[in-house]
């Protein structure tokens, strides 16, 4: 995906993928403004990868 420029970097969509695993087991109220902080954080860098994959869709589908 990095090769395709899909992704900035492996470790950015680990850093995330992490993340949303954080926010699917995050039950309690405790440290939630660090959790969306950290939402905030990512958000700019999903978007720039959907923004991406749309783009590179449109290539191949031609």
């Amino acid at each position: 995906m990095e090769k395709k420029g899909l992704i900035n970097s492996v470790q950015e969509a680990r850093l995330m993928k992490e993340l949303r695993n954080e926010i699917v087991h995050e039950y309690l109220i405790e440290g939630i403004s660090e959790l969306f902080s950290e939402i905030c954080r990512f958000c700019p860098i999903l978007l720039k990868m959907v923004e991406s994959t749309q783009n590179y869709a449109r290539k191949i589908k031609g």
